[in-house]
């Protein structure tokens, strides 16, 4: 019987080392869709569990980081904001009735998928540590997806020696592609309307992709003959 008593109070013990002594509000993970171009911040917060009057010290470090080069963003803690290739941080204690948190302030400047992910525990427990995500799916405003089929391809059927195309939306790449997939001729423009002179499109059909911030928003079929 000692031995079971022993044992229980052996387990209790190391459960109680190795609870967390902060509640992660609202979620271990924040999921946005974000608009190019637009500025946004979300914070996951570490709540003091007010279990004990003890002050935290939380410590992290940044285990994932997909956010694409070029896009701006920040990360600030309960201490300070950083930018630039920060990968760890400490922040300053906090008692009860506190919280520490980890916030991002972002602003995407292509359509594309990013995370980073944090590994956050009390300072110098990095074994018992808890991991955070955010999720941002960066896209085109809706506008710009509507404008987009007011795109237009003229004369079609071309000659194969000049197009001209208006209804652009500005920061427009377009690319002109075969029915092999090849790549004939690729611009960018950041004007609302655009002739290509001078072209030498054999006989056939061809596609126009036209794209904004790495974003397809609109197709046309070119008919040569």
């Amino acid at each position: 019987m000692t031995k079971i008593y022993a044992l229980i109070t052996a387990t209790l013990l190391l459960t109680s080392l190795s609870a967390q002594d902060y509640n992660i509000t609202p979620n271990d993970t924040v999921e946005q869709t974000i608009v190019v171009g637009s500025y946004t911040d979300a914070t996951i917060n570490m709540d003091h569990d007010n279990s004990t009057t003890d002050s935290l010290r939380l410590q992290w470090e940044i285990i994932e980081n997909t956010i694409p080069t070029g896009w701006d963003y920040s990360i600030c803690d309960y201490t300070n904001c950083y930018a630039g290739n920060i990968t760890s941080g400490t922040m300053s204690k906090f008692g009860v009735n506190q919280s520490g948190f980890i916030k991002i302030n972002l602003l995407a400047s292509t359509a594309e998928n990013a995370q980073i992910r944090f590994k956050v525990y009390n300072a110098g427990n990095a074994v018992n540590a808890d991991t955070i995500t955010f999720i941002y799916n960066a896209v085109l405003g809706l506008d710009d997806i509507e404008l987009g089929q007011y795109v237009n391809v003229f004369p079609n059927p071309s000659t194969g020696s000049q197009i001209s195309i208006s209804k652009l939306l500005p920061g427009t790449k377009l690319a002109i592609i075969n029915t092999l997939g090849q790549t004939v001729l690729s611009r960018t423009t950041n004007s609302e309307s655009l002739t290509i002179s001078n072209l030498d499109l054999r006989m056939g059909v061809y596609f126009i992709r036209f794209e904004k911030a790495n974003k397809l928003y609109a197709t046309r079929k070119l008919v040569v003959r």
